[in-house]
C-alpha cells in the first residue's frame, strides 16, 4: 500500500487538530491573533487537500480493478463472529469527493482571508456575515 493511502486518516484528522488548537485557545482565555488562527485553519485544510490529491494520484496510477481499497484502522466492535472495524473505503468516487470538499474548503477560507485584508465582501464573506447574525 502506498504512502497516501496508508495515511488516509490524515484527511479528517488535520482539520480536527486545527479546530482543536483554535478552539482550545478560545476556551483557555488566551485567544490567538486572527492571522495565526487563520493560518492554522488554512494549513489544516491544505494538509487535507494534499493528502486527498495524493490519494487521487495514487488511484489513477493503479490498475482499474485494484482501485477499490479498504484501509482498516482498528477493530471497533467484536461480538462473537460479528466484527465491525473503523475503516476508510477509498475508490475513484470518494477520492474525487475528497478533492472537491477539501479544495473548495481551502478556497473559501482563503477568500475570507483576502476579503478581510482588502475590505471587499465576497460571497463567502457575505454568507459568514449573514449566518453569524
Amino acid at each position: 500500500m502506498s504512502f497516501f493511502i496508508q495515511h488516509c486518516w490524515m484527511i479528517p484528522l488535520a482539520p480536527l487538530v486545527g479546530f482543536t488548537i483554535n478552539g482550545l485557545s478560545v476556551f483557555s482565555g488566551k485567544k490567538l491573533p486572527r492571522n495565526l488562527a487563520s493560518f492554522i485553519a488554512c494549513a489544516a485544510i491544505f494538509t487535507s487537500f494534499v493528502f486527498a490529491a495524493g490519494i487521487f494520484w495514487e488511484l489513477i496510477h493503479m490498475p482499474a480493478e485494484a482501485r477499490n481499497v479498504t484501509r482498516e484502522l482498528y477493530p471497533w466492535l467484536v461480538i462473537g463472529n460479528v466484527k465491525a472495524n473503523v475503516a476508510f473505503l477509498i475508490d475513484p468516487l470518494s477520492s474525487i469527493m475528497m478533492l472537491i470538499i477539501t479544495g473548495r474548503s481551502r478556497t473559501m477560507k482563503s477568500e475570507g482571508m483576502i476579503s478581510r485584508r482588502i475590505g471587499k465582501r465576497t460571497f463567502t464573506g457575505a454568507f459568514c456575515a449573514r449566518s453569524s447574525a
